[in-house]
């Protein structure tokens, strides 16, 4: 009797669960709830201990999404956005699904940019140490949604035994639109006014050329548009004063990095986003997207080379400075010259993400919703950026920035690295190579302790590893005493660069044997691949533990080295047609503009999304490349602004006002090479006069003869 008890038991418990849960086929990591239990909890809801606005609104949800001119759509939307899932993944692996029910709740209001709703929604999310749950409400509920919150979970029988005592809430239409706000019509005309400037300088430019004596002027025509399209598609004239390959690599490099984001922020928008992340991990020819974070250290080693190789040419000049550790006026040139070139685009863009970008949808937080709006974390943590830490402080404005204050670290810290190379290249070297051995080993132990899979996937982590992707990117990902490595290499390739052309200068060079060069791309090839293709055994649940920690440990280190080669082999013209290609002129202007394309793409790649229907279908890997050249059409644009208004009219104002580190440097030589040949022309002179009295003392007189 117990028994069978027990079993009808289970059998209604089952049954119970099977009416109010339902796992939804594209999205099998929330529950998704079916549209009678989510209409019961929001009459139990209406009865309960609630403001009287709040319980009209929430009577009035079946009338409206069952009205003739409500889509069927917006009813579909609407029950679909109510979720549960598990909390330590609300910020990682189940992060775009949250993102997903968030748009789906804002769609379900029918807002529009002029016309507001009849019956504005807000998405509410909040959780216990156990669930994490989200609901959609109408927006005169906000005083009562951690009310609401706690029904939804006692509706639904999930988390733990306590209430729910923090939420967050977005609602579907801002308070105020746009353009009601005064700080963002006051940003908007200020922008509008430097583009005013930029065209005016541009027309006298053209009309009375660029020649100026007063000071004002000169900065008035640093904002000429000739004179930035000018200086962007001009060669060096030295061949040796660039490495012209990284203009490919640059290019190529940067449209890598946004496709890898496109992909990811593609999901947020896609229903079918499991089904997408699965057919990545398990494709061979997707593998370059699924490890796309390795893109990054592409940007370390280049960085590297041209600080390492620069410097060293720079204090080999006749007359040169040569710094020593004391010598701090020269260091902190070395810096300022650095910090003022990265941060007038920069500060615009955070000053922009605060101001207008959150502000431009009807609704709350673009791109994002909730806590990590963009807008709202900038607003309170910019400095962190504008000081280079935010890789320290887990990067909280504008999350994808942390590879400046990363690489600014690094170059903080290179004058380490570049003095032991000059006083000693054994001594230097081997210190580089300790301090990467120490970087790796640390970041193996980090990720066998936490269980991290060997890299950051950006889809989907295999199940065997910490699913925990957030917790992987601010633990390692972004920390730069893991990313050290690859700018090391970098280091030491622009130092082998420097040396090689002061030895060989004047002379013909002499190419290495054909024996050198084949090992050196066979061996180019093997550790280039392998960051990409390595991770196979991985994604495919292979247990191969001391493989998995090998990679993790070593990984980044193999690519930066395949990196260094062609950089290497392109500039000793050893890579023949690859340097042809990557050398050409077409890449010079589309390199320069990558820092501004690397600042402002997110935001064009949510503009792109935003503006399509909702939600995007899937149709294979063709749904990511039919947005993506849409995607690179506004980047550019958004980049080309950004370089023509902000950034290289602020580089030519600081070289009006401060002169760039490169003209007192050659100031510096200049004087010193004018002193160093007085002092030889005076020995000269002094040594003929001595000559000439030794012969007059040795000459016979001619009255004696």
């Amino acid at each position: 009797m117990f028994d069978n008890t027990l079993f009808a038991s289970l059998i209604c418990s089952v049954a119970l669960i099977a009416n109010n849960a339902i796992t939804n086929a594209a999205d099998v990591h929330l529950l998704s709830y079916s549209a009678e239990t989510i209409q019961q909890y929001i009459n139990t809801a209406a009865s309960g201990n609630v403001s009287s606005k709040c319980r009209d609104s929430l009577l009035k949800i079946e009338p409206f999404l069952s009205a003739y001119d409500t889509l069927p759509l917006q009813r579909r939307l609407f029950y679909a956005s109510y979720a549960t899932g598990n909390v330590k993944l609300a910020k990682g692996r189940d992060n775009d699904r949250w993102h997903f029910r968030f748009r789906e709740c804002i769609i379900a209001a029918a807002e529009d940019t002029v016309i507001p709703s009849e019956h504005p929604m807000m998405f509410c999310t909040g959780h216990d140490s156990v669930s994490q749950m989200g609901v959609c409400l109408p927006t005169p509920c906000l005083n009562d949604h951690l009310h609401l919150l706690n029904e939804w979970k006692r509706t639904v029988k999930d988390g733990d035994d306590g209430n729910i005592s923090a939420a967050y809430c977005t609602k579907s239409r801002q308070d105020k639109q746009w353009f009601q706000l005064y700080g963002t019509i006051a940003e908007m005309t200020t922008s509008f006014g430097i583009f005013g400037i930029v065209c005016l300088a541009s027309v006298y430019h053209l009309l009375r050329g660029d020649q100026a004596k007063s000071k004002v002027m000169q900065i008035f025509l640093a904002f000429s548009a000739l004179k930035t399209i000018e200086t962007i598609t001009t060669a060096p004239k030295n061949p040796s004063a660039a490495i012209r390959c990284m203009w490919g690599i640059r290019v190529i490099t940067t449209l890598w990095v946004i496709l890898g984001h496109a992909g990811v922020f593609l999901m947020d928008f896609m229903e079918e986003a499991d089904q997408f992340k699965e057919d990545l991990i398990n494709s061979f020819a997707y593998q370059p997207l699924t490890n796309g974070p390795i893109s990054v250290d592409v940007f370390f080693v280049m960085g590297a080379v041209l600080c390492s190789y620069h410097w060293f040419r720079s204090i080999k000049k006749p007359g040169a400075i040569v710094p020593t550790w004391s010598s701090w006026r020269y260091w902190l040139g070395f810096y300022r010259h650095r910090a003022l070139r990265l941060w007038p685009a920069y500060a615009y863009i955070i000053f922009l993400a605060i101001v207008r970008f959150s502000v431009m949808r009807y609704h709350e937080n673009f791109p994002v919703w909730g806590p990590g709006d963009y807008g709202l974390m900038c607003s309170k943590h910019w400095w962190e950026n504008i000081l280079f830490i935010n890789s320290f402080t887990d990067g909280h404005c504008l999350p994808w920035t942390w590879y400046i204050g990363t690489e600014f670290t690094f170059f903080a810290i290179s004058p380490i690295f570049l003095l032991s190379l000059k006083w000693s290249p054994i001594f230097g070297i081997f210190l580089a190579v300790v301090t990467i051995a120490v970087s790796s080993i640390s970041l193996a132990v980090k990720t066998l302790r936490y269980n991290f899979p060997p890299t950051l996937f950006l889809f989907l982590t295999p199940k065997r590893f910490n699913q925990d992707s957030m917790l992987h990117q601010t633990q390692i990902y972004v920390k730069p005493q893991y990313r050290i490595g690859s700018y090391l290499v970098g280091l030491i390739t622009g130092y082998i660069l420097s040396t090689y052309e002061e030895s060989t200068e004047g002379e013909k060079q002499a190419k290495p044997s054909k024996r050198f060069v084949c090992i050196g791309w066979i061996v180019c090839a093997v550790t280039g691949l392998w960051p990409i293709y390595g991770t196979l055994p991985c994604l495919q649940g292979w247990n191969w533990p001391t493989y998995h920690i090998a990679f993790a440990a070593l990984h980044r280190i193999s690519f930066a080295l395949s990196i260094s080669w062609i950089i290497y082999a392109c500039q000793r013209g050893l890579a023949g047609w690859l340097n042809n290609f990557l050398s050409m002129r077409i890449f010079l202007p589309l390199s320069a503009a990558c820092y501004t394309l690397y600042l402002g793409h997110v935001f064009a790649i949510f503009a792109i999304y935003m503006s399509s229907s909702f939600p995007i279908p899937y149709e294979g890997f063709a749904t990511l490349i039919s947005y993506y050249w849409k995607h690179l059409l506004l980047c550019y644009f958004v980049a080309g602004a950004l370089m023509l208004c902000i950034e290289m009219p602020a580089v030519q104002i600081v070289k009006i006002l401060l002169g760039s580190m490169s003209e007192q440097l050659k100031a510096e030589s200049k004087k010193r090479g004018t002193i160093a040949k007085r002092v030889d022309s005076s020995s000269s002179n002094g040594s003929l006069v001595r000559s000439d009295n030794i012969r007059r003392r040795l000459r016979p007189k001619s009255g004696r003869a």
